[in-house]
């Protein structure tokens, strides 16, 4: 038995809204795609700056190993050489700080986009309508 007119109208209209909602989907995910991108910038670059704060470091542990005790002013390079080496310390602890809430930040992102995917973040009913009256707006 053939489709009447009304039926057809109907099965394309639900095309339209399953197509709109899946586009408000891709809108969503997408949104988390580029939070995702600056989550794993940020870590990028947290991670090269831990790097280099490392480096530095290991520069001022050196540069302390080298003191000379007979120096006229050896206290004073003592206590300026600790006092480096516990700022860059605290700077590195900072640096891993930064990366761990980066790196929670993302998971916390992947999980989002794991929502949207398979269907436990909802799409409003409001947003799927305004879509589907465009799309059969259109054509």
């Amino acid at each position: 038995m053939p489709n009447t007119p009304e039926q057809t109208l109907q099965g394309k209209v639900q095309t339209f809204r399953d197509k709109s909602r899946e586009i408000l989907r891709m809108r969503i995910i997408s949104d988390l795609l580029q939070q995702l991108f600056r989550d794993d910038y940020r870590i990028t670059n947290a991670q090269k700056g831990l790097a280099e704060e490392e480096k530095q470091l290991e520069i001022a542990r050196y540069n302390q190993s080298k003191l000379d005790e007979k120096h006229p002013s050896f206290a004073t390079q003592t206590e300026t050489s600790e006092k480096t080496l516990k700022c860059a310390e605290a700077r590195i602890k900072d640096v891993q700080k930064m990366i761990e809430q980066a790196e929670e930040a993302k998971n916390e992102t992947l999980a989002e986009i794991a929502k949207v995917e398979t269907g436990e973040v909802k799409i409003s009913i409001e947003s799927v309508k305004r879509l589907t009256d465009e799309m059969v707006m259109k054509g």
